[in-house]
């Protein structure tokens, strides 16, 4: 895979680690999405950034057998969340100063506590993820129910660690897949094997993200 320049890390190339011949089929499927559509014998193609992060968790799904149809499922997901983003113009940087401000308003409901978490937050000590007024004026715009539907996506593949980045390294940071009736969900955290099971699923699969994402662009 040939990247388009990274948003913050300029030439830096990335490996996937995917089968050429499995790259063509998920290219034709959509399951990886090149810049521009393919044409001509060997030309080679440009993705975005983070095509190589889908790449990759689905390489890692793959080996458990999920089928094609169950890596669109999932890849919709993310793709969901990549368009969320791109509709509010969102870093990831932003994402994590969104999360404060939900967090802030679901913890405290206090005005006058309320108001001090918010100028904690806002303080410049918090660099780019700080909650700066425009990150208040998509707040106000956004319900509680998409945040949570999207943000948790965006954050899993929207990541491109540095080789000082350890995180994932020593201590796993799980994501959860699991089919629920035709589809299959994703989630990340502790409380995924219960939503599972809620979901009727009597497996999952657990994928050390982090670990992966870090290999993608980390790797000798």
């Amino acid at each position: 895979m040939q990247s388009k320049e990274p948003l913050s890390r300029s030439g830096m190339t990335f490996h996937a680690a995917i089968p050429n011949d499995v790259m063509t089929f998920w290219i034709r499927r959509g399951l990886v999405r090149p810049i521009e559509a393919p044409s001509g014998m060997g030309r080679h193609l440009r993705f975005e950034w983070y095509e190589a992060n889908i790449a990759a968790l689905m390489g890692q799904l793959r080996q458990f057998g999920v089928p094609i149809d169950g890596l669109l499922s999932i890849t919709a997901t993310f793709r969901d969340a990549i368009a969320w983003a791109d509709k509010y113009g969102l870093s990831r940087d932003d994402v994590m100063a969104l999360w404060a401000t939900f967090t802030a308003h679901a913890l405290n409901t206090n005005g006058e506590d309320l108001v001090a978490s918010l100028d904690l937050w806002s303080h410049e000590r918090h660099g780019a993820t700080r909650i700066t007024p425009r990150i208040r004026a998509i707040h106000a715009s956004m319900s509680t129910e998409e945040f949570h539907q999207h943000h948790d996506a965006f954050l899993t593949i929207f990541e491109q660690p540095g080789p000082d980045d350890r995180r994932g390294q020593y201590e796993p940071d799980m994501s959860y897949f699991w089919r629920a009736g035709d589809r299959w969900r994703f989630r990340h955290g502790q409380g995924a094997p219960h939503e599972a099971r809620n979901d009727g699923a009597l497996a999952t699969i657990a994928v050390d993200v982090s670990t992966v994402i870090f290999d993608v662009w980390n790797r000798p």
